[in-house]
């Protein structure tokens, strides 16, 4: 089993293209899209089994952190203190632009 944050951070990098691909034809990065591209990227690793399940929970959004869940374009503003995976998903979209 693959613990590190390395190994995390490595397979979100890997495996985000894919799901970024398909859901490129929306447009624009929404807040609602950010967490339905975090599930189907902890879904799509934990699958594997290669993962410790605290361990892809430590790198997701937390729901304390309050989020909204709408249609509204992701913006994080001036905040510098989000989840992993939240920054890699905000990177790889921004990549196919």
């Amino acid at each position: 089993m693959l613990d590190t944050l390395e190994d995390i951070k490595l397979a979100v990098d890997a495996t985000l293209p894919a799901i970024i691909a398909r859901h490129r034809v929306a447009g624009q990065l929404t807040w609602r899209l950010i967490h339905q591209i975090e599930g189907e990227l902890m879904h799509t690793l934990a699958a594997t089994g290669r993962y410790d399940p605290v361990m892809l929970r430590m790198v997701t959004a937390s729901p304390w952190m309050g989020y909204p869940h709408t249609d509204e374009p992701v913006d994080f503003g001036d905040s510098n203190v989000r989840a992993m995976t939240f920054s890699a998903i905000e990177a790889a979209w921004a990549l196919g632009r």
